[in-house]
């Protein structure tokens, strides 16, 4: 059946294309022929951020989805294929205006390694290629397809500590109204029959994305009215968090009486799975009781001739020439030499300030849930009975995955012994610092630890906290051809020892000597 169908497609659309007249088909092959050739050029040219974007869907089942976009959007401008073939290509100029100011911004957040920004640049100029070449009639009747595209984008994951927040809230408020008593401590709560965490898996989001694209697929294939989907694509997002936040507590109270014999293994996340598929599919079936009849349209009337054609060859010369230039850039300086030298940090000299450097000393055995650093070094100091330690990770010759503005850096990883508090006041040097508490996690045994951290981001000789800030100076210092450094330090101490206000104390006086200790490294 599924030959036969392709067969009349195929049979239909060289009926239709034989239809037209020879200057509409001329125009067609050249418009075609120069859309391929602006699209693989601009695959080829900017190819590390296809691959960045790409390496993200295979490593991430969140993101899998991404695989099936551009399938999908060419499936649905070949339903349009009729109604763009009875116009006549005409290359729209503003189009390659948004080039020029997109190539720019692109190179911007490549250079920044802004993995989110940088993915959505380069699906929008894969979408500006469209009325670049074939003009702003055709792209409006392929809206949609092109809008669609833009799901190929792992975007999301900045929203996986509300999700989880969310998940925790529910779980725990709706434990309490069933009448069991709960003890929460951050994202980990503990029952009478035993002791629950909200992870990743369990903040939802892969049930969301996907709900959210395929909603938004299935409104646009089954609905005609705009209001009918808008409704259906919010439903897609509100339905799947109230189910996660269901699926949470069913798993819960499963494993709370049945005595923790099911739903604490691989059985969780199966029960989870098998929830979701029932709720997807009631809501799939509910909305399909509303899908519009299908709208018979005429086929389009097929004009006598090409009306205004232009031949797109000027506008593809200058659209290779605007992705050529920020290419050959991007490559420059991101092979800059000594990129890839070898880091060696020293521990910080601090006894001209009377700061005895003590051996062996971990202060609770924390370190930051940082990845990807050149290098890395923790000590600790002692002083007239008080002390404390510090954390350096050194970054050289960042990108995507290694850098020090990562989503994934944080204080105290899920998996890890500790868990963040509300942060504290950093005192006079707020501006530099912020300051943040940790304290163990339920599980561990005998007394739980807690600290008080104090923590910058120092980005080509600049402090900050500020992602945007620190992504900006590290743009700003690639553009100016010099190897990119970075540092994340963190300053802490136990909370009954030393306390916020105490560390902070000594900010002022640590904060020029960290500053000429990392100025000092970055130029080794």
């Amino acid at each position: 059946m599924l030959k036969e169908l392709l067969q009349d497609w195929v049979h239909d659309t060289r009926s239709f294309w034989r239809s037209l007249p020879d200057s509409l088909r001329a125009s067609w092959r050249s418009a075609l022929l120069a859309w391929l050739l602006c699209t693989v050029a601009a695959v080829g040219l900017l190819w590390p951020s296809f691959e960045s974007m790409v390496g993200i869907w295979s490593r991430s089942d969140t993101f899998a989805h991404g695989y099936l976009v551009f399938p999908a959007v060419l499936w649905l401008a070949w339903r349009r294929r009729y109604d763009c073939l009875v116009l006549t290509p005409r290359p729209w100029w503003p189009a390659l205006l948004g080039l020029a100011l997109l190539l720019p911004a692109w190179l911007v957040v490549r250079l920044a390694h802004v993995n989110a920004a940088e993915h959505f640049a380069i699906v929008a100029l894969l979408v500006l290629l469209v009325p670049l070449v074939f003009g702003r009639a055709v792209a409006l009747r392929l809206l949609f397809p092109l809008s669609f595209s833009f799901f190929a984008v792992p975007f999301g994951e900045f929203l996986l500590p509300t999700l989880m927040n969310s998940t925790a809230d529910f779980t725990v408020a709706a434990l309490r109204a069933t009448g069991i008593p709960v003890y929460r401590e951050g994202l980990e709560f503990v029952i009478p029959s035993g002791h629950w965490s909200v992870v990743e898996a369990c903040s939802g989001i892969r049930y969301l994305i996907a709900s959210f694209m395929v909603g938004t697929l299935f409104a646009y294939i089954n609905y005609r009215s705009a209001w009918r989907r808008w409704i259906f694509v919010a439903v897609s997002l509100v339905v799947p968090l109230i189910a996660n936040w269901l699926r949470a507590y069913m798993i819960v109270m499963i494993g709370h009486l049945s005595g923790n014999e099911l739903a604490t293994g691989v059985d969780h996340i199966i029960y989870g799975w098998i929830f979701f598929g029932l709720v997807m599919t009631l809501l799939y079936m509910v909305g399909i009781r509303y899908v519009d009849a299908p709208l018979v349209e005429p086929q389009p009337e097929v004009p006598a001739q090409a009306q205004g054609a232009r031949a797109p060859w000027l506008q593809t010369a200058l659209a290779l020439v605007l992705l050529a230039l920020p290419a050959a850039w991007a490559y420059h300086v991101e092979h800059l030499p000594g990129a890839d030298a070898p880091v060696a940090l020293a521990p910080l000299d601090l006894e001209s300030q009377g700061w005895h450097l003590v051996e062996g000393s971990t202060q609770g055995g924390w370190k930051p849930a940082y990845g990807g650093e050149s290098a890395r070094q923790q000590s600790c100091y002692q002083k007239d009975g008080r002390s404390f330690c510090i954390w350096v990770m050194f970054y050289r010759g960042q990108d995507e995955e290694r850098k020090v503005m990562n989503s994934e850096n944080r204080l105290a990883g899920f998996k890890d012994d500790w868990v963040e508090q509300a942060a504290a006041e950093a005192g006079p040097a707020s501006g530099i610092w912020r300051a943040a508490q940790l304290r163990q996690r339920m599980h561990v045994t005998g007394t739980r630890e807690a600290l008080q951290v104090m923590q910058t981001h120092w980005v080509d000789g600049h402090f900050t906290n500020s992602s945007v800030r620190a992504r900006l100076f590290t743009a700003w210092c690639l553009l100016g051809g010099r190897v990119d450094n970075a540092a994340a330090v963190f300053i802490y101490a136990p909370q009954a020892e030393e306390g916020g206000s105490a560390l902070a104390e000594l900010l002022p006086t640590l904060t020029p000597v960290i500053q000429g200790y990392l100025q000092s490294q970055s130029q080794r």
